[in-house]
């Protein structure tokens, strides 16, 4: 904890985004997300390795302990033990998926990791207005998304269904999509809404 008291904000916040949501993802899918949301990341990181407190293994992807993982997730839970929606990341389960329902906005929550199957609809989005990492498998959307989602930057979409239901579904500002597992084909009604500006992931 002495070592990230000495953090200063940007490279806080980076730290919290790796344990929270980037361990085993590659570097540089992260750096364009930090990149087009104006943090600096390349100095932070930096700063990161040489304090000990991530590495980067021969993938080029992020590592780090279990215990700095887990205090770095406590630090995230600890902006609001009592309500999640107020926090900067939320890891959705069976027992929390209750704040996708939530008809509040959760102006809080820039990250969301889903360990179930869930159909986002417009109205749960518009909820969310400063998302800019999701993360699944199994998503999918469904329905008009009238309003634009300026602030998403990763989408994490594995295991994503050939059948695209969404309409208007603009992500303009996207920088990585990440459909990997997923078995589309180029005719894919989501290649018409899905406007990557860096990389695509798949295989």
């Amino acid at each position: 904890m002495i070592s990230i008291n000495k953090l200063d904000a940007n490279e806080k916040a980076i730290f919290l985004d790796i344990a929270c949501f980037c361990i085993k993802e590659d570097k540089t899918y992260a750096d364009y997300m930090w990149c087009s949301s104006g943090y600096s990341p390349h100095s932070a990181i930096d700063v990161l390795l040489l304090m000990s407190l991530i590495k980067i293994d021969e993938h080029n992807s992020f590592w780090m302990h279990d215990e700095v993982r887990d205090l770095g997730r406590y630090i995230v839970m600890a902006e609001n033990f009592e309500d999640a929606e107020k926090r900067r990341w939320v890891q959705i389960d069976e027992n929390t998926q209750v704040i996708l329902r939530s008809k509040e906005e959760k102006g809080a929550i820039r990250a969301l990791s889903l360990d179930i199957s869930h159909d986002f609809t417009p109205e749960e989005i518009t909820y969310l207005p400063k998302l800019r990492f999701l993360g699944g498998e199994n998503l999918n959307f469904l329905g008009d998304f009238k309003n634009d989602s300026p602030n998403m930057r990763w989408l994490s979409w594995r295991l994503c269904p050939p059948d695209f239901l969404a309409t208007n579904l603009h992500l303009g500002n996207l920088v990585v999509l990440n459909i990997s597992m997923s078995n589309i084909t180029d005719d894919w009604g989501g290649w018409r809404q899905t406007k990557v500006l860096f990389e695509v992931v798949y295989d």
